[in-house]
Order: C-alpha cells, then structure tokens, then sequence
C-alpha cells in the first residue's frame, strides 16, 4: 500500500497541487549568520523532499539538512588575532553596513571581513596583502554562493579608509606579541 502511495498518488497530488515542477534546482542552499570570529560560510543544504506530499506541499519540497562550512581559501594571518575579528564594521567609515547590502550578501561577506580583521592584527604583514586577501576570499565567496554584493566597491573601500584600522591592527599585534 505504500508503494502505490509514493509511486502513484503522491506524484498526482503533486501535479495537482502546482508541485510538480520543482526539483533539486529549486531548493537553494540557505546561509546562516556566521559565528563570532568564524571564517567559513555556514550553510544548510535542502533536498527536493519527494516523501509526504503535505509537507512537500507546505514547505515548497524542500527539506533543510544540517549547518555545512565553506571555509574561505585566502588565511593569512595568525590565531592569535582572532579575537579582534568584529565582522564587517564599516560605520567608523560612515558605512552603513545593515542598509548597504542584503541580508544574505552581509552573511556572505562575514567570513572574509572577519578574516581581514585576523590580518591587519598580525604583526608585520602588509596592508596591500591583507587587503589583496580579503578582495580574493570576497571574490571567491561572491563566486560559489551567486553574491550580489560588488566586490571591487568593497575592496575599493578597504583600500580607501583602512589605513586607521591597519595601523590600529599593527599596534595591538606589538603589544599583545601577535606575529
């Protein structure tokens, strides 16, 4: 009886009910905040869900798997700076970062500012190689998850105003012997 569930009336339940032309395609990856200091983008996979037509139904056929990691490939800098890793803080720089991009594209950049941030508090590596890495990571994320976000205009910003940061980065390095 089962069989004949799954195998005939749930396929005509679908068509039906406007389901029929959903597949794997259909069922986007969703990203998640990233941690405090993490660098990797946290993501939760979705499968087409070809089981109970009602929960097909009410959830679009798509069924959440647990938190994967995608850890960016661009790591300079030493563990000994993570803990001044604060995400993408633009505001000093009279950025807005909560209106400036989306939601998503904010859970995207994350890892890689915060991976920055890792950088500019490692003693004695420069600002053009922090600031290279970081335009890299953004790139690559930007590539793998279909960002929306301009890469160039972030590092472009980087560039621009990070020199306060990188400077401020170099002293805590020196005083907290992180090299």
């Amino acid at each position: 009886m089962k069989n004949i569930l799954t195998k005939i009336i749930v396929p005509i339940a679908m068509v039906l009910s406007g389901l029929s032309s959903y597949s794997y395609a259909d069922c986007p990856d969703i990203i998640e905040w990233p941690k405090h200091e993490d660098i990797s983008v946290a993501y939760r996979t979705q499968d087409y869900y070809k089981g109970d037509w009602k929960k097909a139904y009410t959830n679009a056929g798509c069924r959440k798997n647990g938190v994967r990691h995608w850890t960016i490939h661009h790591r300079t800098g030493k563990s000994c700076a993570k803990s001044q890793a604060d995400g993408c803080s633009m505001k000093k720089w009279g950025i807005d970062f909560a209106n400036a991009f989306s939601v998503r594209d904010r859970k995207l950049m994350t890892p890689s500012c915060n991976q920055h941030d890792i950088c500019y508090h490692t003693k004695g590596v420069s600002k053009n190689t922090c600031d290279n890495e970081f335009k890299n990571n953004l790139l690559d994320t930007y590539k793998k998850w279909h960002g929306a976000y301009s890469t160039e205009t972030v590092y472009q910003a980087v560039r621009k105003f990070g020199e306060g940061s990188y400077k401020d980065g170099q002293t805590w390095a020196s005083n907290h012997q992180c090299k």
